[in-house]
């Protein structure tokens, strides 16, 4: 270890012990280690060194070449993390904590988090996590009841998010062309459009009461 080495080091330990930014010497916050524009500042550096090896096909943890040039990790890299991952959320559902986050809320099924489910059904459905926010806000819109039969909708037991136009007939993930109804509902409209299974309800409703 190199002279200069030791003193940052010393430097570092010092500040962290202290509740002080390891860059700044600013306080912080009890369990962070940067101030908040000092972070600002380490994300960026990171984010442009990133794009920067991504761009270059370079794995962005080992900096080795990348098998597949879409990807960020490399294949060695990627069953690390992955197993990593696996790990954590195994040790969080062990200590009763949500598995996606590691904060102690209300859970779904024993799992997740409210907040981490609709992420979860946002990157299957949606292809990002990011849109989970949105299917949030959609079924709060809905009172979390189902659009057809207005049931109250259970998290990870009878809400299902449907495509009001599906996919396979080239409807879209945006917002307007998502809505939540019961796993069952679900499963019966299949391809149809909104218009198309409102039509079959309907038919079958006059040919049962009136025949």
């Amino acid at each position: 270890m190199t002279p200069k080495q030791s003193t940052y080091s010393r430097y570092y330990v010092a500040r962290k012990v202290n509740h002080l930014c390891v860059y700044c010497g600013k306080p912080v916050t009890r369990g962070l280690v940067h101030c908040e524009d000092c972070r600002v500042k380490v994300n960026l550096r990171s984010n442009l060194s990133k794009r920067a090896l991504h761009k270059n096909h370079l794995c962005v943890s080992c900096r080795k070449p990348c098998e597949q040039n879409n990807r960020v990790l490399c294949n060695k890299c990627l069953i690390k993390s992955s197993t990593r991952s696996k790990n954590l959320r195994k040790k969080r559902h062990a200590a009763g904590l949500c598995a996606g986050c590691g904060k102690r809320l209300l859970l779904i099924r024993n799992r997740v988090c409210e907040p981490c489910w609709f992420k979860e059904v946002a990157l299957r459905w949606t292809g990002s996590q990011k849109n989970g926010p949105i299917l949030m806000t959609i079924f709060k819109r809905q009172c979390g009841r189902c659009i057809y039969t207005g049931e109250n909708l259970v998290l990870g037991e009878t809400a299902s998010l449907d495509h009001v136009v599906p996919r396979s007939r080239g409807g879209s993930s945006e917002p307007e062309n998502l809505q939540w109804v019961g796993k069952r509902i679900n499963e019966m409209k299949g391809n149809l459009i909104h218009e198309e299974f409102l039509k079959i309800i309907s038919d079958i409703f006059h040919y049962g009461v009136f025949r």
